[in-house]
C-alpha cells in the first residue's frame, strides 16, 4: 500500500502515525492487540494520543483531537470519519 499511495490525496496534511517500516510488524511503533497489530495515532496539531488503528485501516491517517477541532474548526478538503465508525461503535 505504501508505494502505491498517491501523495496528492493527502491535501498536504501530515500522517498522524509514527513513521516506520509498516511491513515489519515487529518494528517499534506496532503494538499487538489480541490477534491484530495496531499503531498509535496522534493529534496532528498538539500531539495528544488519538487511540490506535490497524495498519490496513487507511493508507493515510490525519487526526485532530476534539479540543483542537473545537478551537480551529473543520479541516477543508478532509473527509471526517465519525467516531462511531472508527471505534466500531
Amino acid at each position: 500500500m505504501g508505494d502505491m499511495w498517491n501523495r496528492e490525496l493527502e491535501f498536504g496534511l501530515p500522517d498522524c502515525r509514527l513513521n516506520f517500516d509498516r511491513a515489519n510488524k515487529q518494528a517499534q511503533g506496532m503494538t499487538p492487540h489480541g490477534r491484530m497489530w495496531m499503531e498509535r495515532v496522534f493529534c496532528g496539531n498538539c500531539g495528544c494520543d488519538g487511540g490506535m488503528v490497524t495498519p490496513e485501516w487507511a493508507a493515510h491517517v490525519f487526526y485532530l483531537c476534539q479540543e483542537c477541532a473545537d478551537k480551529y474548526g473543520p479541516v477543508q478538503g478532509a473527509t471526517e470519519v465519525p467516531e462511531e465508525i472508527v471505534r466500531n461503535g
